[in-house]
């Protein structure tokens, strides 16, 4: 079950990591796209099980779910990363005194603004979960004899 979920997580991450590809006139997503892959694998790493076990409706609403908790944790993610870097001595650039202040600041403020990053990361949820479903669940139900 573990090589499942490791399955999972590679593609979790993939398809995260694919949403750097979006042409540059469009949008700049490089940034979303290389923070939100190890979440994503985090997450798939957690609910591939769920996925492999439930129907293609329940494997959708998987998927939804962790569109909708990838968003408002990739706030927190980036706060701590912000957090993170400023005990080992790097320069978060908050402008704040006290870079636990900053961290503070962004996931206070920045949680309402990843709610404008959800009409990517339902999809990409949702492209998970459709993608991972009939993978896994082909390869973990045991083989019926003829």
């Amino acid at each position: 079950m573990m090589g499942t979920r490791v399955a999972g997580a590679v593609v979790a991450a993939a398809i995260a990591l694919s949403i750097s590809a979006v042409p540059r006139d469009t949008i700049d997503l490089v940034g979303l796209g290389i923070v939100g892959a190890p979440l994503a694998a985090l997450l798939a790493l957690w609910l591939t099980p769920a996925v492999a076990s439930a129907s293609w409706r329940m494997a959708a609403a998987i998927g939804l779910a962790m569109g909708v908790a990838a968003a408002y944790l990739g706030v927190v993610e980036v706060a701590l990363l912000t957090l993170i870097a400023s005990l080992l001595g790097f320069d978060p650039a908050t402008g704040f005194g006290s870079d636990v202040t900053g961290a503070l600041f962004i996931a206070t403020v920045g949680l309402p603004y990843g709610t404008f990053v959800l009409p990517i990361t339902i999809p990409c949820g949702l492209a998970w979960a459709l993608i991972v479903h009939p993978f896994v669940h082909r390869h973990a139900s045991p083989s019926r004899p003829p």
